[in-house]
């Protein structure tokens, strides 16, 4: 009998736990967050590693995120990243697609990273999406070609190497989408230009796309005129270092 009620009194332990733990990592809605390479490796410098710089959006992370973002879920319970878990097929699809873009680190450790942090958040949120690593990187995937941000920009006559507002770039995902503040942008500083690093896309918890909650806001200001810059301009600066250095020696000898 004692038995009996210790069973029932650990059964009863194990599904108060559970249910505490589901509701630690419940979210409001999901952010596609994407990388703008150019504009990123303009704000890391030397650390950026350019060969593997592109004119095209990439991924940063499927984030579960809450409507007040004072704490949103993050490094939850689950299961280490383990890239044995990733088919070849996928694991070409995430170099070409998740690429990480700083020297001192690797994609492996990127995905790893991204996983750990907001991807076992997914798992316990939403299991029955998410019921593995292989699940939560495969439908990153597959809302990034979704929702393919290059080609809206560029239908749109929103060019890499061109001079834009944010209130252009925000404008052409409302009219495409056909709701407003769907995605918000982020900037950097750099000799007193305003370049776009990065944006976050709003969608609800079955992929559908929302207005981001007014908690969401964007870095980029409005007020100034924002880079989207190129490759071409990398290209371009590394030159023009090149070319200073190279002066600076001959004077010197």
């Amino acid at each position: 009998m004692i038995g009996c009620k210790y069973s029932l009194l650990l059964l009863l332990l194990i599904q108060s736990t559970h249910l505490c733990t589901a509701d630690e990592v419940s979210y409001d809605y999901i952010v596609l967050a994407l990388t703008w390479p150019p504009g990123f490796c303009t704000s890391i410098g030397n650390e950026c590693d350019s060969s593997k710089v592109r004119n095209i959006w990439t991924i940063h992370g499927l984030w579960p995120t809450l409507k007040q973002q004072t704490s949103n879920p993050a490094f939850c319970d689950g299961e280490p990243f383990n890239s044995n878990y990733l088919s070849a097929k996928l694991l070409n699809q995430l170099t070409a697609s998740w690429p990480n873009y700083k020297q001192s680190s690797t994609d492996e450790l990127f995905w790893n990273y991204e996983w750990s942090k907001h991807g076992t958040c997914a798992v316990q949120g939403d299991y029955d999406t998410f019921p593995s690593q292989s699940a939560y990187f495969s439908r990153t995937l597959e809302l990034y070609n979704t929702y393919n941000f290059s080609s809206i920009l560029t239908n749109n006559d929103i060019y890499p190497g061109s001079t834009t507002f944010l209130s252009e770039l925000k404008s052409t995902f409302s009219r495409f989408f056909g709701l407003s503040n769907t995605v918000t942008f982020q900037c950097s500083t750099h000799n007193n230009r305003h370049y776009v690093t990065s944006c976050h896309f709003c969608l609800s918890s079955n992929f559908s796309v929302i207005s981001c909650p007014s908690g969401k806001t964007d870095s980029c200001q409005y007020s100034y005129p924002i880079v989207y810059s190129s490759r071409a301009d990398m290209v371009d600066c590394y030159l023009f270092l090149f070319m200073f250095l190279l002066l600076f020696v001959i004077e010197m000898l």
